[in-house]
């Protein structure tokens, strides 16, 4: 209102004043009006207020994307549940809604020895069959034949090869003769005669319990998890199993694809190609 009567004035309300003194007087108040603007943003106050609120966005931030990560393993952890709930049934008593759930999980599997394509998931999702493992259970053994295929659902599975453990243990043996040797030059000749007597007189240590049974197994080469598959050159070749297969943890549950099933969902998608190759043709 101020400025606005500055304007009149000038205009030639007839107070007598000179436009450049009205102008000049305007600038005046409009900066007298700006300073405490300039002065907030410039003080420490407002610096100590918007560092809070960049604070505060990043706290937000980081929340939002820790519950979107809690979110994420919940519905991870209910799918997979719901996965195992179906595979429990028979497949052919499956609804068409549980045969698109298998489906998706079948899908989502990475498989390094078979090719499984759009035509193949149907015939597969309704051959899988459920099996349940307990902790350090054996799935199969090294040397054994091989004619199932597994998918691991809920837990995980550890591959364990005996070869890879003799391989090692040989290693290690061949490393400590050559470490005495060397330790034992550098010696006298009683410390070593001391050091035997007290090797042979240490109390033995206890391998019992799930420690004992793992080594049984060989040496931990590799672990499976949910999503991943094991076992996928029984349905292609005649080889024998290469490694032993336990179940880790608190248990595992797995989806079993046979050889014969998946023979059977090849032949049933190769008479699907052939018969809409010849639709093509006689339409």
């Amino acid at each position: 209102d101020r400025i606005r009567g500055l304007d009149e004035r000038s205009s030639g309300n007839g107070d007598g004043q000179h436009p450049r003194d009205c102008a000049a007087r305007r600038r005046a108040l409009c900066g007298a009006a700006a300073q405490p603007l300039r002065e907030g943003r410039n003080s420490s106050n407002g610096s100590v207020n918007e560092r809070s609120l960049r604070e505060q966005t990043k706290r937000c931030s980081s929340f939002m994307v820790e519950q979107g990560g809690r979110q994420d393993a919940f519905e991870l952890n209910s799918s997979v549940q719901h996965v195992a709930t179906v595979l429990r049934r028979e497949g052919q008593s499956r609804s068409r809604q549980e045969l698109q759930l298998l489906i998706e999980f079948v899908r989502r599997v990475h498989f390094n020895h078979i090719c499984i394509t759009e035509v193949h998931l149907e015939a597969i999702a309704t051959a899988l069959k459920y099996l349940e493992l307990q902790p350090f259970t054996k799935l199969y053994i090294e040397g054994n034949a091989a004619d199932d295929m597994f998918i691991v659902v809920i837990g995980e599975i550890g591959l364990f090869s005996s070869r890879a453990m003799v391989a090692n243990s040989t290693s290690t043996t061949q490393t400590s003769k050559i470490t005495s040797c060397n330790t034992n030059a550098a010696v006298p000749p009683h410390e070593v005669a001391r050091k035997r007597n007290h090797s042979k007189s240490a109390p033995k240590v206890d391998l019992s319990g799930e420690a004992s049974l793992l080594n049984a197994h060989g040496q931990l080469i590799q672990t499976i998890k949910s999503g991943e598959s094991l076992g996928e050159l029984a349905l292609v070749s005649s080889s024998s199993r290469d490694a032993t297969a336990a179940a880790l943890g608190s248990g595992c549950v797995l989806a079993v694809l046979s050889c014969a099933a998946y023979e059977g969902a090849l032949r049933a998608a190769a008479a699907q190609m052939l018969a809409q190759q010849l639709d093509a043709l006689c339409a």
